[in-house]
């Protein structure tokens, strides 16, 4: 099980999807800001083009002909009304939100991560104490009775232990209730992981 290695809050934070999903939203803000940035820069293209026996659209000669052309263009953005320079800060802003959600997410899905190991294992505790608690009662109760046989006790007595029984095994079913939900939640969130 994940939650029971000693880094499983960083296998958590590499692995969740939650995370994952908000890391992927950022990195391809991040992508969208660099390729507004390249339309700033100048770009170079190189053209290369084989012909034979004449161009497309060109009237067919008689004679064999083979043409190689190459070409090269340059095309440097001069001035667009600062149409890029918008387009560059909306998507660096857009990149800045994009990560600000992801640290969101991050600390977001940890904390519930944490507060749902914290409460399976105070739920696993509780559960440890109202079984002890169950079994303190019914022994209680069975000495009571055994008072009760024999004239050492009355029926007001048995009466108050066979209910301090009946609450001490209705503690127990919600606390194990309480275990078996939290322990779920926990394995739902490892599987997710997983």
């Amino acid at each position: 099980m994940l939650f029971r290695s000693p880094d499983w809050l960083e296998q958590a934070r590499q692995r969740h999807p939650a995370i994952l999903a908000a890391r992927a939203q950022w990195q391809a803000a991040q992508e969208a800001l660099r390729a507004a940035q390249s339309e700033e820069l100048p770009t170079l293209d190189l053209n290369l083009a084989h012909y034979r026996n004449g161009r497309p659209n060109n009237a067919i000669t008689a004679s064999r002909t083979h043409e190689n052309v190459l070409g090269l263009s340059l095309t440097v953005p001069l001035f667009d009304g600062f149409a890029s320079t918008y387009k560059v800060r909306a998507a660096q802003a857009q990149a800045e939100q994009k990560y600000i959600e992801y640290q969101a997410a991050q600390e977001q899905t940890l904390q519930t991560l944490a507060q749902l190991h914290t409460q399976t294992r105070s739920a696993w505790q509780n559960l440890r104490l109202a079984r002890r608690l169950w079994r303190l009662s019914m022994q209680a109760a069975q000495s009571t009775h055994r008072q009760y046989a024999a004239g050492a006790a009355d029926i007001t007595q048995l009466n108050q232990s066979l209910t301090q029984l009946q609450q001490a095994q209705l503690d127990l079913s919600q606390t194990l209730t309480e275990w078996n939900r939290a322990r779920l939640s926990l394995w739902l969130q490892e599987a997710a992981i997983h």
